[in-house]
């Protein structure tokens, strides 16, 4: 059974607002962070990103007019833009931190939406996948998560 010291991991905790990277300190054998991403979209409510009302369209027959639906609702729009953020900035790190292993931990929601946005390096170095509410966590409650995981 590996432990979180013997995979060397970058570990990514994220969910549609907000982004962390950690690496392992080798002395310490602790998560430190290294960087984090933003998306204060994320946090807002479905109302006060979108417009007041929807748009209206005529019937192509008829003189009947009726509301349009959104294709995607602005918040799934920007989850999925940040989405693509966490994933661009993904292979940057694990090059920075000269890492192979990524350890990812994703709220359930956001963690389909990511995982369509990985590029094939981030899916070759993706080792372990933790689904849960893990952003307001510390790190050393993530890293007992991540432990627990590869036991």
């Amino acid at each position: 059974m590996p432990t979180l010291k013997y995979v060397n991991p970058l570990v990514l905790v994220a969910d549609a607002s907000r982004a962390q990277f950690f690496t392992l300190d080798g002395e310490s054998a602790k998560l430190v962070e290294c960087a984090t991403l933003i998306n204060n979209v994320g946090r807002s409510s479905e109302q006060d990103l979108g417009a007041d009302r929807q748009g209206r369209s005529f019937d192509s027959q008829g003189s009947g007019r009726h509301a349009m639906e959104a294709r995607m609702s602005a918040k799934d729009h920007a989850m999925q833009g940040f989405a693509q953020e966490v994933a661009d900035e993904l292979p940057r790190q694990l090059t920075n931190a000269g890492l192979r292993n990524l350890i990812l931990l994703a709220a359930p929601r956001f963690l389909g939406v990511l995982r369509k946005s990985l590029n094939e390096e981030a899916k070759a170095a993706l080792y372990c996948e933790i689904d849960g509410e893990y952003t307001t966590h510390t790190p050393q409650q993530i890293a007992e998560v991540i432990s627990k995981k590869l036991a």
